[in-house]
């Protein structure tokens, strides 16, 4: 009697825990968390900030605006929800110079970015990027915002990224891609093309965040990342 009673009591308890709806260990793996609200003190601007990995990263684009940055369209409320646009050497608080010369700074340079975080490198995205994983571009789009064509974000991160497209210098200060896709800067430069520097792209149509090589005049977004 007792061995039947024991050997219920195993099969219930099995039972239970495996009809449970507890999470997988990988999704126990991959989770952020929200981090501490951060405002900048140069002008007062709060930003929320999540935890992706051992990273920390800002939860939407930086909005500070400095000597050659621009607001999408050039009206301040593009500003308030996708941030300032910078070219690489106003990212990096350079000189104008370097956006045709080579300035050899480190992989954590401050930048544009306040005390206490800089201008992500290239690596610091592949980190990012690796750690997501699959359709990581869906997981790090934001919810809304998006062009109504867009297969909208699952925002699985926290990291909101949005479409906050670009403006080119070379094609009469056009601005493009608003609503659409979204870029970024990192803080590395190539090694064999002092003009060029790496950059991250999310569109609204594809799943993968692209790595890809510009010309430094280009003017992007730019997301922080403590450290």
């Amino acid at each position: 009697m007792l061995k039947f009673l024991y050997s219920a009591l195993i099969f219930a308890t099995t039972f239970i825990f495996s009809c449970a709806d507890y999470p997988r260990i990988d999704e126990i793996e991959n989770t952020f968390k929200p981090g501490a609200d951060f405002t900048d003190t140069r002008n007062n601007q709060t930003y929320k900030t999540v935890i992706i990995g051992d990273q920390t990263w800002m939860a939407r684009n930086l909005n500070y605006n400095v000597y050659g940055s621009k607001c999408y369209d050039d009206k301040p409320v593009n500003c308030n929800t996708y941030g300032m646009l910078y070219d690489w050497a106003t990212a990096m608080d350079l000189e104008e110079s370097y956006n045709q010369n080579s300035s050899g700074y480190d992989p954590k340079h401050q930048g544009v970015c306040p005390d206490g975080w800089h201008l992500p490198s290239d690596t610091d995205w592949q980190i990012l990027v690796e750690y997501v994983g699959a359709n990581v571009g869906v997981k790090l789009r934001a919810k809304s915002g998006w062009s109504d064509k867009a297969d909208l974000g699952d925002d699985d991160y926290g990291f909101s990224a949005l479409p906050s497209g670009f403006y080119d210098t070379k094609k009469f200060g056009d601005m493009e891609d608003g609503n659409q896709i979204g870029y970024w800067w990192s803080n590395t430069e190539l090694k064999n093309d002092s003009e060029q520097a790496c950059y991250r792209r999310i569109g609204f149509d594809y799943n993968n965040v692209s790595k890809i090589n510009g010309k430094k005049i280009y003017m992007f977004a730019v997301r922080c990342i403590k450290g």
